[in-house]
């Protein structure tokens, strides 16, 4: 294969599982080249699991556990400082 476009992480893990065969060139935001997209994981409703899944990111975020992993598997530039629930959506202009 000579190219290939598709989505970054999926593209970081196979780089990371086949050392010098793949290479990335280059990436970018599907939101936009001055926005940063946000990784997004939903819950049902009223189940009470989103504060607990966000309180469980957020602790592995700050004990450099999320870090370590995002590396070993090639996909840091992946990261988010903190999770959020139901952070604001992206601005429309992208301005």
């Amino acid at each position: 294969m000579d190219a290939y476009f598709g989505p970054n992480p999926s593209i970081a893990y196979q780089e990371s599982q086949t050392g010098d065969k793949y290479r990335t060139a280059g990436t970018y935001s599907g939101a936009g080249s001055s926005l940063q997209g946000l990784i997004a994981a939903t819950t049902k409703k009223g189940s009470g699991l989103v504060e607990a899944v966000a309180a469980a990111l957020n602790y592995l975020i700050d004990n450099g556990q999320y870090a370590k992993w995002l590396a070993t598997y090639n996909l840091s530039n992946e990261a988010v400082e903190k999770s959020e629930i139901n952070p604001p959506g992206l601005p429309l202009d992208n301005q």
